[in-house]
């Protein structure tokens, strides 16, 4: 399935480039979840935090940036719910969704235990990434783990899921009564 909406390098649909910090941030905000979308009430209140000024009719103000949204990408990309919108998209077709779907296979398949799957996962996620991020290995063949050792430094470290576990102290030796050299006389 192709990618249709780009949100990690550039935002775009269809391969073309959305533009507008409002219209990034609501598209973002209902790619956040895919299958029930945001209410209205949701959807003012992330766009316009308590500490911005918010516009004097919020929601008709959100009703101004769906209506932009579609017209400049057409009527079916944004749907309306009985309580907000929606992306009429599936998870595929969003490249961050997608990249998070690789990356819980990835993990589904290691703590099976199936490494070669878990591999190919991950890769493909990795895959996705630089290409639709644009960081691609310029030219360079070869799988995403080949490259891996050169492009360390390109990618920002994954956030950790958990805590990382604190060291042992180090434990004074166990002390044993030493036994007596001396043999009864």
């Amino acid at each position: 399935m192709t990618t249709e909406l780009r949100l990690l390098s550039e935002v775009s649909y269809r391969g073309r480039e959305i533009t507008g910090p409002r219209l990034h941030g609501l598209l973002a905000l209902l790619a956040d979840d895919l299958r029930a979308g945001r209410s209205s009430a949701r959807l003012v209140a992330d766009l316009w935090p308590e500490n911005e000024e918010r516009p004097e009719h919020p929601k008709k103000a959100l009703q101004v940036l769906v209506s932009r949204v579609r017209s400049q990408l057409g009527p079916g990309l944004v749907v309306s719910t009985p309580t907000g919108y929606r992306l009429a998209l599936d998870e595929h077709q969003v490249d961050a969704s997608a990249v998070l779907l690789s990356a819980a296979e990835s993990a589904r398949h290691a703590r099976a235990g199936d490494h070669i799957a878990a591999l190919r996962h991950a890769e493909a996620g990795l895959a996705r990434w630089e290409r639709d991020s644009g960081e691609g290995a310029g030219g360079r063949g070869g799988r995403p783990a080949d490259r891996a050792a050169p492009a360390a430094g390109r990618h920002p470290p994954l956030p950790r899921t958990r805590p990382r576990p604190r060291p042992v102290p180090a434990r004074p030796p166990y002390r044993r009564s030493r036994p007596s050299h001396r043999r009864p006389a």
